[in-house]
Protein backbone atom coordinates (compact mmCIF):
# COMPACT_ATOMS: atom_id res chain seq x y z
CA UNK A 1 0.00 0.00 0.00
CA UNK A 2 3.05 2.53 0.89
CA UNK A 3 4.69 1.65 -2.29
CA UNK A 4 1.75 2.43 -4.57
CA UNK A 5 1.14 5.59 -2.61
CA UNK A 6 5.09 6.56 -3.28
CA UNK A 7 4.18 5.99 -6.91
CA UNK A 8 0.97 7.62 -7.01
CA UNK A 9 2.92 10.72 -5.74
CA UNK A 10 5.50 10.15 -7.80
CA UNK A 11 3.28 10.05 -10.86
CA UNK A 12 2.09 13.64 -9.72
CA UNK A 13 5.15 15.28 -10.64
CA UNK A 14 4.96 13.77 -14.25
CA UNK A 15 3.96 17.55 -15.41
CA UNK A 16 6.67 19.12 -14.03
CA UNK A 17 9.34 16.22 -15.27
CA UNK A 18 8.36 17.05 -18.12
CA UNK A 19 8.55 20.56 -18.71
CA UNK A 20 11.80 20.61 -16.29
CA UNK A 21 15.35 19.57 -16.97
CA UNK A 22 16.37 16.14 -16.75
CA UNK A 23 18.04 16.97 -13.28
CA UNK A 24 14.84 16.94 -11.94
CA UNK A 25 13.94 13.34 -12.97
CA UNK A 26 16.88 12.14 -11.58
CA UNK A 27 15.91 13.53 -7.98
CA UNK A 28 12.27 11.89 -8.35
CA UNK A 29 14.16 8.47 -9.08
CA UNK A 30 16.46 8.94 -6.27
CA UNK A 31 13.73 10.00 -3.84
CA UNK A 32 11.54 7.14 -5.17
CA UNK A 33 14.56 4.25 -4.82
CA UNK A 34 14.94 5.77 -0.77
CA UNK A 35 11.19 6.04 -0.34
CA UNK A 36 10.75 2.02 -1.42
CA UNK A 37 14.01 1.20 0.77
CA UNK A 38 12.43 2.84 3.84
CA UNK A 39 10.05 1.03 3.37
CA UNK A 40 11.02 -2.58 2.82
CA UNK A 41 13.17 -1.74 6.03
CA UNK A 42 9.81 -0.46 8.68
CA UNK A 43 7.96 -2.94 7.10
CA UNK A 44 9.83 -5.76 6.09
CA UNK A 45 12.47 -5.68 7.95
CA UNK A 46 15.19 -5.44 5.10
CA UNK A 47 18.07 -3.37 5.81
CA UNK A 48 21.28 -3.47 4.19
CA UNK A 49 25.22 -2.57 4.53
CA UNK A 50 27.39 -1.38 1.76
CA UNK A 51 30.99 -2.74 2.05
CA UNK A 52 34.43 -1.24 1.22
CA UNK A 53 33.40 1.37 -1.69
CA UNK A 54 35.66 3.98 -1.11
CA UNK A 55 35.28 5.12 -4.87
CA UNK A 56 32.06 6.72 -4.52
CA UNK A 57 33.23 9.93 -3.31
CA UNK A 58 35.24 10.47 -6.07
CA UNK A 59 34.75 12.11 -9.14
CA UNK A 60 36.15 9.65 -11.58
CA UNK A 61 33.33 7.49 -13.39
CA UNK A 62 33.56 4.04 -14.10
CA UNK A 63 32.06 0.54 -15.46
CA UNK A 64 30.19 -0.34 -12.50
CA UNK A 65 30.27 -4.20 -13.01
CA UNK A 66 27.53 -5.67 -10.08
CA UNK A 67 25.99 -9.08 -9.58
CA UNK A 68 22.39 -9.29 -10.24
CA UNK A 69 19.90 -11.21 -7.88
CA UNK A 70 17.15 -9.30 -7.48
CA UNK A 71 15.15 -5.82 -7.95
CA UNK A 72 16.97 -4.31 -4.41
CA UNK A 73 20.11 -3.36 -6.18
CA UNK A 74 18.85 -1.29 -9.22
CA UNK A 75 17.14 0.54 -6.21
CA UNK A 76 20.32 0.80 -4.14
CA UNK A 77 22.78 1.62 -6.81
CA UNK A 78 20.40 4.66 -7.84
CA UNK A 79 20.45 5.86 -4.48
CA UNK A 80 24.66 5.37 -4.37
CA UNK A 81 25.84 6.38 -7.20
CA UNK A 82 25.14 9.83 -8.87
CA UNK A 83 22.58 9.56 -11.66
CA UNK A 84 24.21 6.56 -12.35
CA UNK A 85 22.86 4.84 -16.24
CA UNK A 86 22.00 1.35 -16.42
CA UNK A 87 22.43 -0.84 -19.34
CA UNK A 88 18.93 -2.40 -19.69
CA UNK A 89 17.04 -4.80 -21.81
CA UNK A 90 15.63 -2.81 -24.68
CA UNK A 91 12.18 -4.14 -24.02
CA UNK A 92 11.68 -1.86 -21.09
CA UNK A 93 12.08 1.30 -23.10
CA UNK A 94 8.45 0.58 -24.31
CA UNK A 95 6.40 0.21 -20.99
CA UNK A 96 3.86 2.99 -20.56
CA UNK A 97 5.66 5.90 -18.38
CA UNK A 98 8.32 4.18 -16.90
CA UNK A 99 10.36 3.51 -20.79
CA UNK A 100 9.56 7.95 -20.51
CA UNK A 101 11.68 7.98 -17.98
CA UNK A 102 14.36 5.85 -18.92
CA UNK A 103 14.37 7.51 -21.88
CA UNK A 104 15.04 10.81 -20.53
CA UNK A 105 17.48 9.92 -17.83
CA UNK A 106 19.80 8.16 -20.20
CA UNK A 107 19.72 4.34 -20.16
CA UNK A 108 20.86 2.70 -22.22
CA UNK A 109 18.99 -0.32 -24.01
CA UNK A 110 20.34 -3.21 -25.11
CA UNK A 111 19.19 -6.44 -27.57
CA UNK A 112 20.26 -9.64 -25.74
CA UNK A 113 21.81 -12.01 -28.53
CA UNK A 114 22.67 -9.51 -30.70
CA UNK A 115 25.86 -7.35 -31.96
CA UNK A 116 26.20 -4.10 -29.94
CA UNK A 117 25.08 -0.97 -32.24
CA UNK A 118 26.49 2.18 -32.98
CA UNK A 119 23.73 3.61 -31.27
CA UNK A 120 24.38 1.55 -27.69
CA UNK A 121 27.89 2.92 -28.28
CA UNK A 122 26.66 6.72 -28.97
CA UNK A 123 24.19 6.50 -26.02
CA UNK A 124 27.32 5.09 -23.82
CA UNK A 125 29.46 7.80 -25.25
CA UNK A 126 26.56 10.90 -23.94
CA UNK A 127 26.38 8.91 -20.33
CA UNK A 128 30.38 9.61 -20.07
CA UNK A 129 30.42 12.82 -21.67
CA UNK A 130 27.53 13.51 -19.05
CA UNK A 131 30.60 12.61 -15.81
CA UNK A 132 28.35 9.69 -15.41
CA UNK A 133 28.91 5.81 -14.28
CA UNK A 134 27.66 2.87 -16.03
CA UNK A 135 26.10 0.08 -14.13
CA UNK A 136 25.55 -3.32 -16.29
CA UNK A 137 25.10 -6.58 -15.01
CA UNK A 138 27.58 -8.80 -16.92
CA UNK A 139 25.63 -11.91 -16.08
CA UNK A 140 22.73 -10.49 -18.31
CA UNK A 141 19.64 -11.33 -15.94
CA UNK A 142 18.69 -12.05 -12.38
CA UNK A 143 20.84 -15.49 -11.20
CA UNK A 144 18.79 -16.73 -8.38
CA UNK A 145 21.32 -16.46 -5.17
CA UNK A 146 23.52 -19.50 -4.48
CA UNK A 147 24.27 -19.76 -8.23
CA UNK A 148 27.32 -19.49 -10.27
CA UNK A 149 28.24 -16.49 -11.84
CA UNK A 150 28.65 -16.47 -15.49
CA UNK A 151 29.62 -13.32 -17.10
CA UNK A 152 29.16 -11.97 -20.65
CA UNK A 153 31.55 -10.54 -22.66
CA UNK A 154 29.39 -7.15 -23.88
CA UNK A 155 30.94 -5.55 -20.48
CA UNK A 156 34.36 -6.52 -22.14
CA UNK A 157 33.45 -4.31 -25.34
CA UNK A 158 32.55 -0.99 -23.18
CA UNK A 159 35.58 -2.04 -20.65
CA UNK A 160 38.00 -1.84 -23.88
CA UNK A 161 36.14 0.73 -26.13
CA UNK A 162 35.88 3.16 -23.36
CA UNK A 163 39.25 2.27 -21.11
CA UNK A 164 37.41 2.60 -18.16
CA UNK A 165 38.24 0.73 -14.78
CA UNK A 166 35.48 -1.32 -13.96
CA UNK A 167 34.12 -1.92 -9.88
CA UNK A 168 32.88 -4.71 -9.22
CA UNK A 169 30.10 -5.54 -6.66
CA UNK A 170 29.26 -9.18 -5.29
CA UNK A 171 25.93 -9.15 -2.77
CA UNK A 172 23.92 -11.81 -1.60
CA UNK A 173 20.45 -9.78 -2.01
CA UNK A 174 18.67 -13.00 -3.61
CA UNK A 175 18.29 -14.64 -0.54
CA UNK A 176 16.48 -12.18 1.23
CA UNK A 177 14.56 -10.31 -2.04
CA UNK A 178 14.29 -13.48 -4.41
CA UNK A 179 13.28 -12.56 -7.89
CA UNK A 180 9.42 -13.24 -9.08
CA UNK A 181 8.26 -13.77 -5.39
CA UNK A 182 5.95 -11.85 -3.33
CA UNK A 183 7.25 -12.87 0.50
CA UNK A 184 10.63 -11.63 1.41
CA UNK A 185 13.19 -12.45 4.26
CA UNK A 186 13.68 -10.14 6.70
CA UNK A 187 17.43 -9.78 7.31
CA UNK A 188 20.24 -7.30 6.60
CA UNK A 189 21.15 -7.40 2.52
CA UNK A 190 25.45 -6.69 2.29
CA UNK A 191 27.17 -5.86 -0.81
CA UNK A 192 30.83 -5.92 -1.16
CA UNK A 193 33.30 -3.68 -3.29
CA UNK A 194 36.42 -4.97 -4.93
CA UNK A 195 39.63 -3.57 -5.94
CA UNK A 196 39.53 -1.35 -8.95
CA UNK A 197 39.94 -3.60 -12.06
CA UNK A 198 42.33 -1.08 -14.11
CA UNK A 199 42.43 -0.64 -18.13
CA UNK A 200 44.76 -3.03 -20.72
CA UNK A 201 43.65 -6.35 -19.60
CA UNK A 202 42.97 -8.48 -22.59
CA UNK A 203 39.35 -10.08 -23.27
CA UNK A 204 40.09 -13.93 -21.16
CA UNK A 205 41.94 -12.30 -18.59
CA UNK A 206 39.43 -9.55 -18.14
CA UNK A 207 36.51 -12.04 -17.65
CA UNK A 208 38.42 -14.57 -15.83
CA UNK A 209 39.15 -11.79 -13.02
CA UNK A 210 35.84 -10.01 -13.07
CA UNK A 211 33.75 -13.60 -12.70
CA UNK A 212 36.16 -14.72 -9.89
CA UNK A 213 35.55 -11.36 -7.64
CA UNK A 214 32.13 -11.91 -8.74
CA UNK A 215 31.82 -15.52 -7.66
CA UNK A 216 33.91 -15.65 -4.25
CA UNK A 217 32.08 -11.89 -2.89
CA UNK A 218 28.99 -13.98 -3.32
CA UNK A 219 30.04 -16.67 -1.90
CA UNK A 220 31.55 -14.92 1.03
CA UNK A 221 28.69 -13.22 1.62
CA UNK A 222 26.38 -16.06 1.68
CA UNK A 223 28.82 -17.74 4.02
CA UNK A 224 27.90 -14.54 6.49
CA UNK A 225 24.08 -15.63 5.89
CA UNK A 226 24.42 -19.07 6.93
CA UNK A 227 26.66 -18.43 9.91
CA UNK A 228 24.37 -16.04 11.71
CA UNK A 229 21.34 -18.46 11.05
CA UNK A 230 23.20 -21.31 12.38
CA UNK A 231 24.82 -18.78 15.30
CA UNK A 232 21.08 -18.15 15.85
CA UNK A 233 19.61 -21.85 16.11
Amino acid sequence: MFNCFVTFLGALTLPFLYMGPTSWIYKVAQWWCRCLLANAQKYLGISWKIKELPYVQSSSIFLIACAHQSAWETLILTTVFRAPAFVLKNTLMEVPVLGWFFRRMGMIPIHRGKIISKTFIRKAQDVLEQERSIVIFPEGKRVPFGKPVRCHRGIFFLYKTFNLPVLALSLNSGFFWPPRRFFKISGCIEMQGHPLIEPGLDEETFLSTLCTLLQKGNENLAKNIQNKHFSNI
